[in-house]
Parts: structure tokens; sequence; C-alpha cells
């Protein structure tokens, strides 16, 4: 198994405030009137007297650290890429490919929310340093404030979503799962206006406690990962962000995103099998399993002419190799990833459907959308496409049965 990672892993690098503190909103504020929000994304610089006066009170960053759920960047690790998806550590002495340091900014900007839907306007974002190579994201809960900008709107906005599920205890038996991976791609360089976000794959793993999620999205500004971490038993938003645009994707290429346990460092995200963020403070080390809603594609957009011609893939095949919709780490190996293992049964999810505990989107796809109507199909085992002018799928259709890929 590690000789066939470490082949796939070798085949796919190969292919690859200045506004005052009056104006800024409550951290569970969304709108759903996208056209009328600043840029996904933009960032409005937050100084430590801003930080100070509006939130007195915030604990040090050894006090998040050592006793919250949070989102952490060790810049000993993160930007900087393994060779093998076994790997737990990048080598701190290989060369950073993404700028993590650079995202480290306390502002307030506008992001996309996963968790409710919608776009969450004057979201304040605050790093602490812990070290000189750690920084830790304050918790959404202490950036709670009441203090509204003229024209927000707090309400949810509304997403579509369609996807799969599965359950991995088809395959994994009794162990446990340590992890999941997915291989999704971009397609166009730009999408939508602002505040209109797609995202082209958006991976939900959940643990006992927290709700991990990593998206590819596609934004009028282009292309970036973004993350959302909150608590199951509340639904707060622990920490939400995300990466400044990534230039040198290639349209159409498939590329690998996980999200894995690894003991010593908690939580890890993962694109192109660079290391993004960590996450500590979670109790509960490993995947909850059961059916769970893995893979989806999402958007908040409604504008039927937005997706003409529109289409993306989930999971697929390079040079023989599959490179699996869903993915698992258990006993010490990450399967289905190479021809002849085993994968579960995969089914239609529609957005706002209730699996496992969580939802995912708000609704399922418009039907009213005519030859553009957003579809899904499948031809063979964990790979799939969701599309305009595909047939609309029932949650719970068959995509495919268990066997091997």
């Amino acid at each position: 198994m590690k000789k066939s990672m470490l082949k796939m892993s070798t085949i796919l690098l190969a292919s690859l405030f200045a506004i005052s503190a009056t104006q800024m909103l409550g951290a569970n504020a969304t709108v759903n009137n996208v056209d009328a929000v600043p840029a996904l994304g933009q960032k409005i610089p937050l100084s430590n007297d801003q930080i100070k006066a509006t939130w007195p009170n915030l604990p040090t960053a050894k006090q998040i650290y050592d006793n919250e759920v949070c989102v952490v960047i060790d810049l000993r690790y993160c930007g900087k890429q393994v060779s093998s998806m076994d790997e737990a550590f990048p080598d701190p002495n290989s060369p950073t490919v993404i700028d993590l340091a650079s995202t480290i900014v306390n502002c307030t900007t506008t992001i996309a929310d996963y968790v409710n839907g919608g776009v969450r306007v004057n979201t304040p974002q605050i790093w602490l340093q812990y070290d000189s190579n750690i920084w830790v994201q304050v918790p959404s809960k202490y950036l709670q404030t009441t203090m509204t900008p003229n024209g927000a709107v707090d309400q949810t906005g509304s997403t579509w979503a369609v996807g799969m599920y599965a359950n991995p205890q088809q395959i994994t038996g009794s162990y446990d799962v340590w992890g999941v991976c997915t291989f999704g791609q971009w397609n166009w360089a730009t999408f939508g206006t602002s505040g209109m976000y797609l995202g082209t794959n958006v991976l939900t793993v959940c643990s006992n406690n927290i709700g991990y999620q990593e998206v590819m999205q596609l934004d009028s500004g282009g292309r970036k990962i973004v993350y959302n971490v909150w608590d199951l038993s509340s639904g707060q938003l622990l920490g939400a962000g995300g990466t400044n645009y990534i230039t040198n994707a290639i349209t159409g290429n498939l590329y690998n995103m996980y999200i894995r346990y690894t003991t010593g460092a908690g939580w890890q995200m993962w694109w192109n099998q660079t290391l993004f963020w960590t996450i500590t403070g979670d109790t509960s080390t490993r995947v909850r399993t059961g059916n769970q809603t893995n893979v989806v594609v999402e958007s908040n957009d409604f504008t039927p002419s937005h997706f003409s011609g529109f289409s993306t893939n989930v999971g697929g095949t390079y040079i023989g190799y599959p490179l699996c919709a869903a993915v698992y780490l258990f006993n010490g190996n990450w399967k289905p990833s190479a021809t002849g293992d085993y994968a579960p049964a995969g089914y239609t999810y529609l957005g706002g459907t209730m699996l496992n505990g969580i939802a995912i989107g708000t609704q399922a796809p418009p039907n009213n959308w005519g030859s553009l109507n957003i579809g899904q199909t499948s031809s063979l085992r964990e790979r799939f496409t969701v599309g305009a002018g595909l047939t609309q799928r029932s949650h719970g259709y068959t995509l495919w049965t268990y066997g091997t890929v």
C-alpha cells in the first residue's frame, strides 16, 4: 500500500479596520443579498487599538491553544508539501509552496458560510502569536458584538448542494477511520459576481464533537481553499477563513484534498498534498462513521445563465490509478487507492437533508432552470459529475454499488 500511495502521489505531483469599530458585524450574521456585499475575501485591517477597544478581554494565545478547539497555522509545516499522503508532517526544511504567512491578518472580511448558507459580512478574524512559528485564530465565540453595519441583513442565506454520501464502515469494518480524502477540480478561472461563490468540491468530515469543512472555492476573484470549523452540539462556528487566491492551479486537473487526524498535531487540512491548517483541542480523534455527506458541490448562486456549460468532476483516474471521490484512512492505509480495492456504495446527497446529524447546503438544486437544471451522473464506481443539463437525482439514489474500483 505504501508503494502504491507513493506512486500515486508522485503521479499527482507530476500532473499537477480602516472602518470604525461601530461598523463591525456580529459573527453570527449572514446576508442573502449577495450583490450588495463586499467582495469575498476582501480584508479591512484591524489595528491593535481597535481590537482592544472592541474586545478588551480576549484570552491569550496560550490560553486558547491549551484549552480551546482552535485553528492553528504552524509556519514550520503549513504551506509545505509532502511526497506521499502517508506522511503526517512535511519536512520543515522543504520549500514553502503556498504562502500561509500572508493570510495571518487581523481584519474584518467577507466569507462564504458553508455551515449555514449565504455570506458572512464584516466577519472579524484575529490571529494571536503563540511562539515564533505558531499563530492561533481567536475562536468566533470571543468575537461576538452587538454592533451592526448600515444595511446589513441578519439572516441565513440559501445555497443549493448536490453530491454523494457513503458509509465507510462497508470497507473499514471495525477499524477506526482517521481521515477522508477526495479528488476534485476547478473549472473557470473566476466565477460569478461579488458575493457569489461555487464550491466545486466541499469535503465535510465530522468527529464526535467537531465539524470540519474544507472547500475548493471559485468566486469572482478566482480560486482559493477555504475552511469552516464548528461545534456539532451547539452549531457555533469556531473558525473560518481561507487562503489567498491560488493562481497556478490547472483548470480541469483533479487535486487531492483531505482532512485527517495526526497524533501530536490534531486535525489537519491538506490540499494538493500541502498542509494548510491544523485544528487542536478536539478530544475526539477519529472520524464519525455511518452515512455521511462526504463530498458535495455547493453554491449560493441561483442565476441559471451563470451555469451555462457548467460541469465538474469529483473522482476520476490517472494512468490507470483510481482517484476516488472518497478515500478513507484506516488500519494505516488510504483506501480505495488502487485498482481492486473495495469501495462503499455511493448515494446522491441533496442539500438541506439531515444525515448523521448534519445538513450540507440549504436545499437541492433548483428544478426550474430548464436545460440548465443542475444534475448528476456516474458511469463508474467512485467518480461522478455534477453539471448543467444532467438528470436530477432524488436523495438516496444509488450512484454505485459496493465493490472494487
